[in-house]
């Protein structure tokens, strides 16, 4: 099992130990989400925009006001650095007269970049919500859960993690699943958006 999330109180300290846990779990999430922003970014330019992601989190951490909220911060500066060095690197290869890809295709990344932009926010605002009823749930639902849909693990990686075969672990996320939807169930609307952001 994975220690605790650290209190903020420690992050806000400067604690060494409490952000060696918090990095190892916010790296994952800052990854996925610069390498799911744009297709045409390398694996080392992720890595950049989830490690800016992180260094404005510990920058800013007197800001911040919970864990779901620092997760979705991360989340959402990630995105933003993956978009910007996009950009950037589009601006070079047109400057230098490189053009590895066709300038149509650059101007169909950059449009479906510019589209979803308005969709971070309400991906940020589904983090939050996310937290906020995991919290509510036992450590055990709440871990598989995160790691599962947040983290990004697979089956095969959570069941060798946990030392869960995957035919026990299957149901254990099935049930997990179903102890979110009765914390959710007093408002459908928003369960049905929970479920698609899942899905994304």
């Amino acid at each position: 099992m994975q220690e605790d999330f650290p209190a903020l109180a420690d992050l806000k300290a400067g604690s060494d130990k409490a952000w060696t846990i918090a990095f190892a779990r916010l790296w994952p999430v800052a990854l996925r989400v610069s390498r799911q922003s744009t297709s045409h970014l390398s694996l080392a330019e992720a890595e950049e925009a989830a490690s800016d992601a992180i260094r404005s989190a510990v920058d800013q951490i007197d800001q911040i006001r919970g864990e779901p909220e620092l997760f979705a911060f991360v989340a959402v500066v990630a995105r933003r650095k993956a978009i910007s060095i996009l950009r950037e690197k589009l601006a070079s290869k047109r400057g230098s007269g490189v053009l590895a890809s066709s300038p149509e295709s650059d101007i169909d990344e950059l449009s479906s970049v510019s589209q979803s932009t308005a969709s971070e926010i309400t991906n940020a605002e589904m983090v939050l919500l996310l937290y906020e009823a995991l919290n509510q749930l036992d450590p055990e639902s709440k871990e598989l859960l995160l790691e599962k849909y947040v983290e990004g693990f697979s089956y095969e990686e959570l069941s060798r993690k946990h030392g869960i075969p995957v035919g026990t672990l299957c149901p254990k996320l099935m049930r997990a699943l179903e102890k979110l939807r009765r914390v959710l169930k007093k408002s459908p609307a928003l369960m049905k958006e929970l479920h698609e952001f899942l899905r994304s």
